[in-house]
């Protein structure tokens, strides 16, 4: 109990214990609520992962010239399939015997995770065999 001829200042250890429960009541929901986004959302995680080693294999492909098939596996996380085939574009110009085209296909998944394998595809011009 306070005595009355003191001017006391803080809080008393109930009070600060009272508070402290009342704060735990009220964040106990929120905290669920965080867990469920961050599960959530671990899904579309590993789809940008996977997306975003594809478009490196594609523009490492690209930068190298390498326009064979190609398949495997990159430090035990994603694997991946290079295709390849040509491509005739629906428009034919005079400079059709100079210019082939080639479309890319790069199927890349992460291994051990559930969820569809990305895959995407670029057309590549390139100077024409002979």
């Amino acid at each position: 109990m306070r005595s009355k001829g003191k001017h006391s200042r803080g809080f008393t250890l109930l009070e600060a214990l009272l508070a402290a429960a009342v704060l735990a009541i009220f964040a106990l929901p929120v905290m669920a609520a965080f867990s469920r986004a961050a599960e959530q959302g671990r899904p579309r995680t590993d789809q940008l992962a996977k997306f975003e080693f594809a478009v490196a294999v594609l523009e490492e492909r690209v930068a190298l010239r390498d326009f064979s098939a190609a398949s495997g596996v990159y430090e035990n996380r994603f694997s991946f399939e290079v295709t390849t085939e040509p491509y005739q574009p629906e428009v034919t110009t005079r400079f059709d015997s100079l210019i082939s085209f080639t479309e890319l296909t790069v199927r890349a998944d992460m291994i051990g995770h559930a969820g569809d394998p990305v895959e995407i595809s670029q057309i590549v011009a390139r100077k024409a065999p002979g």
